[in-house]
């Protein structure tokens, strides 16, 4: 599944793009 993530965003902030997506998958694991 692929998250609505902007590749112009994930360029400019790779770091933060992986804590996003750990986020996310945390927060799906309480879903």
């Amino acid at each position: 599944k692929q998250t609505f993530i902007d590749p112009k965003a994930v360029a400019t902030t790779g770091t933060t793009t992986t804590a996003t997506i750990r986020r996310e998958k945390v927060t799906f694991r309480q879903l």
